[in-house]
């Protein structure tokens, strides 16, 4: 009932997927799955305007076409109409969590899960310990190119991705010092049962899968990271939260054992750390998918809270204190000047996904004494550089193999850039 416009598995939890209009009216919603149980976790957008779910999934019917035992990684692809156009399982025959997905600029797609490897079904790498993460890239018909397994001798679980000119960079959580671990900078702790507890993560691979670097970021306590993007300088913004009061972390604001503060941490492009901020009050803050990058200076972050006015909290949970309630709130590098072009120019590019010709639109306010143009593969290859004659552009692009591509725009005082696909 309600905005739920059809549910054929009643009495069973499935992905439901909405699509909405910009002033957020349902123009269709979706339920996937079959009868014994879904959960959705992520999902990416397509280059041909569909969009694949990501998850677990214990049914065995329905809209599962492979199911290998207890919970496996599910993914399915629901095009721009609201309709099935595949669906893909990868598992064992024991538990399996997905947990992050990107498509890969040569149209396939990288899958983050986690795993505890026990056989059967098509995840078959060796395992380090209890639980591993599992980098899986697939091509774009969904054969496995490859998979790895990451981990060390307690649980861990790969949580984040990001495809980078060389290579991939994962986020996860770990709880050892051995393994793939080793070298990382684990921050030993254990909770009150004598568990070992979890830090940040971070791992680059090349496009093999092979580690290039790892790191840890974190405390005594629970540390978990939840998104990174990456900056123009080649640096890296992770967004997590913190249970920890030493360590890495610095400023949490914290008062009771199992808060945490919204935890956002810069790395440089080899992982070392370069600052480190916490974010919160006296109570508990937490962060699932809320990161917004408006620029290389300013985010905007939607997470929870439970307690406020108190430090960086300025509002009261509307059901008291202690109630937990969304929390947003911009953050900005004013140590930095960021010219005022930089922040409001916006490209337009279009039509996206282009084939033979692309349009660009400059803004008026753009000013193109000096400015330059220049079009980059997605290694970071200049395969196009002019001088920009007027602020409405026709580009030839026919010449250019299909991919993803980025379109930089340079003054004296600002850059801009804007990502396109080439099919």
């Amino acid at each position: 009932d309600g905005d739920i416009s059809q549910d054929p598995y009643p009495n069973s939890e499935d992905y439901w997927i909405v699509k909405i209009d910009i002033d957020g009216n349902i123009i269709w919603d979706k339920i996937v799955g079959g009868t014994y149980g879904d959960k959705i976790f992520t999902g990416c957008p397509t280059f041909d305007g569909c969009v694949v779910a990501l998850g677990e999934s214990i049914s065995e019917d329905g809209d599962v076409s492979v199911h290998f035992g207890a919970k496996d990684v599910w993914l399915v692809k629901i095009s721009g109409d609201g309709e099935v156009e595949w669906d893909f399982t990868l598992g064992t025959d024991h538990t399996d969590y997905g947990q992050a997905i990107i498509q890969t600029t040569d149209g396939g797609y990288l899958v983050g899960c986690s795993s505890m490897l026990e056989g059967g079904g098509n995840l078959n790498c060796e395992s380090h310990g209890l639980a591993d993460g599992v980098l899986v890239k697939l091509d774009s018909l969904r054969n496995i190119e490859w998979q790895h397994c990451y981990g060390g001798s307690w649980y861990d679980g790969i949580i984040g991705l990001l495809e980078v000119a060389d290579g991939y960079i994962f986020l996860a959580y770990a709880s050892t010092n051995d393994g793939d671990l080793v070298g990382s900078g684990w921050h030993e702790g254990y909770n009150h049962l004598g568990n070992p507890t979890s830090d940040t993560w971070a791992v680059k691979v090349d496009f093999s899968g092979n580690i290039i670097w790892k790191k840890c970021y974190g405390g005594s306590k629970y540390d978990d990271s939840k998104s990174i993007v990456q900056l123009g300088d080649g640096s890296f913004m992770i967004v997590g939260l913190t249970d920890s009061h030493d360590g890495d972390v610095v400023g949490n604001h914290s008062g009771n054992a199992g808060d945490n503060d919204i935890w956002a941490i810069h790395i440089s492009s080899e992982g070392e750390l370069l600052g480190q901020q916490c974010f919160g009050g006296w109570g508990d803050e937490r962060i699932e998918f809320g990161v917004v990058k408006k620029s290389d200076n300013d985010f905007v972050i939607a997470g929870q809270t439970n307690y406020g006015p108190s430090y960086d909290v300025g509002c009261t949970p509307h059901g008291g204190n202690w109630d937990n309630e969304y929390w947003v709130f911009e953050i900005k590098d004013t140590t930095v000047a960021v010219p005022e072009n930089r922040q409001i120019a916006q490209l337009k590019v279009y039509p996206n996904p282009a084939e033979d010709n692309v349009f660009i639109e400059i803004p008026e306010t753009y000013q193109l004494n000096n400015a330059v143009m220049q079009v980059l593969d997605a290694s970071g290859r200049s395969v196009i550089k002019q001088k920009p004659e007027s602020h409405t552009l026709q580009l030839n692009i026919h010449h250019l193999p299909a991919g993803l591509y980025i379109l930089k725009l340079m003054n004296n005082e600002a850059f801009v850039t804007k990502r396109f696909v080439i099919r």
